[in-house]
């Protein structure tokens, strides 16, 4: 668990960059950071593993005050990923990886072991292990970033813009081979963006900054629906319809859906499915869903009138 407690920076330029801030990671949680550039998030991050040490406030990995551990100590304990993978040009795929595993006096045999699990599970080939950064592409650089940092299996993982490096498609599909990492499922993870449909996509939770300040925290839906004021409900206007089909399930607007469903040529869906989900099938036919003990066909009309329902509760 990672807990921030009243926390501020100074760097003596008139204002704090993160001011008074306090937030929990819980176990097994993502949290993403949000907001435009100078708001905070990053300097936010740094503090948690000490690459800058907080003006004021308290900051706790699993209970302990950062301070009271050697920084390099505690480094060795949180992996970190950056935007520009941070990769050693002279180093191979296999030696990046290895760096922290090596530090901690890891056998050979059992670094040259999860390299290899490293390897298979971001969907890299086994004889790119001895190959340089310099001969990968985009997304394999940042893949092999992302093994290096889950080497040594720490328990706390950083992550700042780790894919805004790459271009849309390789960014989307490096994002869902994160998002479906068993890896991630014991871990505690701070994800840093400025990308609201990437925060929404990957995070449980989200912090939205501003100026220095936390403006709300929590799920993606109670950002969207609860604004706590202003400044988050102008935040998400530009894609408001696409984050609120996508962040509300069938099953949060099924009893806003007509009964009954034709049985022919339809998709079946479960209603667990997100309502843009739902949308982008209605293009190939008819979709019907299933939900508890009854079945209903999902229109494009029916997903917009349950919509508007839920927003009025």
């Amino acid at each position: 668990m990672i807990q921030l407690r009243n926390v501020s920076k100074f760097f003596g330029n008139g204002k704090n960059a993160v001011d008074d801030i306090s937030f929990t990671v819980n176990d097994g949680e993502i949290m993403v950071l949000l907001g435009t550039s100078g708001c905070g998030k990053t300097t936010t991050l740094r503090l948690i593993n000490r690459l800058l040490d907080a003006t004021s406030g308290t900051v706790e990995v699993n209970g302990e005050n950062v301070k009271n551990i050697p920084a390099t100590s505690l480094r060795k304990s949180i992996g970190y990923v950056l935007q520009n993978n941070g990769l050693f040009p002279h180093y191979t795929v296999m030696e990046n990886i290895s760096t922290v595993p090596q530090l901690l006096n890891w056998p050979k045999d059992k670094t040259i072991a999860r390299c290899q699990t490293l390897l298979h599970k971001l969907k890299l080939a086994p004889e790119q292990a001895n190959s340089y950064p310099h001969q990968l592409s985009g997304g394999q650089q940042q893949r092999v970033g992302l093994a290096r940092a889950l080497a040594a299996d720490p328990p706390v993982l950083l992550m700042d813009e780790p894919f805004g490096a790459l271009d849309p498609l390789t960014r989307y599909a490096v994002r869902q081979e994160f998002k479906s990492l068993d890896e991630l499922h014991t871990k505690t993870v701070v994800l840093v963006t400025h990308d609201i449909e990437e925060a929404f996509q990957l995070g449980d939770r989200i912090c939205l900054m501003n100026a220095g300040r936390i403006q709300q925290t929590g799920r993606p839906a109670e950002l969207l629906f609860h604004p706590a004021n202003d400044f988050v409900r102008n935040f998400f206007d530009s894609q408001r319809t696409q984050l609120e089909l996508s962040t509300l399930h069938i099953s949060d607007i099924w009893d806003s859906i007509p009964d009954g469903y034709n049985d022919n040529g339809q998709t079946k869906i479960t209603a667990d499915a997100s309502c843009w989900e739902a949308l982008s099938l209605l293009s190939s036919g008819r979709v019907i869903a299933g939900h508890k003990a009854s079945t209903k066909e999902i229109t494009g009309t029916a997903i917009m009138n349950g919509l508007q329902t839920y927003k009025t509760r």
